[in-house]
């Protein structure tokens, strides 16, 4: 693998090219001016790599604040490492939110249980947080629907959208998230068989159409849909 990626880079370089991995590096090393900021909030900052964070600390003026908001179970702190191995030391100075806004008590409680289970003989894996489950609003119980073949998991998938749209449910409210893009193509060409109009997270104005949005799990964070 590492003399793949020498292959690579080697190539990039005879083609007068850089990637946008390498590109942070550049910057380091070139030491870039640029405008200074008072304040910078960064989210997700679970997924920034340890040379991005440093151009950020770069952009603040003398005395600035950095913001950062996280989840620990994701990126690279869901990998073990630590802010610490990222140049940043936060001891004493953040804050673990207990309070989720966004999912019902019952999505949450079903969330926990099959976290637990997935990662039950994984001694690496990142606990969950404790919640304050007084505060979470009330919600349906999540369906588990199991199939035993990618045929039948698609036709259940048309089954309930279909279901759905007629019990008066916009197709806008539907969200449609799968792990793989080719699961993804194969549920939207299904879905226009079945007379549905879906719409790709990646389109231009999907967010604007009454459309079933489909997409994978990568694409979604942070997005959320009634059904």
């Amino acid at each position: 693998v590492f003399a793949l990626l020498e292959e690579y880079r080697k190539r990039l370089q005879e083609a007068n090219l850089t990637d946008w991995s390498r590109r942070a590096f550049e910057a380091l090393s070139e030491n870039p001016r640029g405008p200074l900021y008072d304040f910078i909030l960064v989210d997700e900052a679970q997924f920034f790599a340890p040379a991005w964070l440093t151009l950020i600390r770069r952009a603040l003026k003398p005395g600035g604040h950095l913001f950062l908001c996280a989840d620990p179970a994701q990126g690279f702190l869901g990998r073990g490492q630590s802010w610490r191995d990222a140049g940043l030391e936060v001891h004493g100075r953040s804050t673990v939110l207990k309070r989720p806004y966004r999912n019902t008590r019952q999505i949450l409680s079903f969330a926990a249980a099959r976290y637990t289970e997935y990662t039950s003989g994984d001694e690496d894996a990142p606990r969950l947080q404790e919640t304050q489950a007084t505060a979470l609003r009330e919600g349906p119980e999540p369906a588990e629907i199991l199939v035993a073949t990618p045929q039948e998991e698609i036709a259940v998938v048309i089954r309930q959208a279909k279901e759905l749209i007629t019990a008066g449910v916009p197709p806008a409210d539907i969200l449609i998230l799968c792990t793989r893009r080719r699961q993804v193509s194969d549920v939207s060409h299904h879905l226009s068989a079945a007379g549905l109009e879906p719409s790709s997270l990646d389109a231009p104005g999907a967010e604007r159409q009454n459309r079933i949005l489909t997409g994978t799990l990568d694409a979604a964070p942070g997005l959320g849909r009634p059904s």
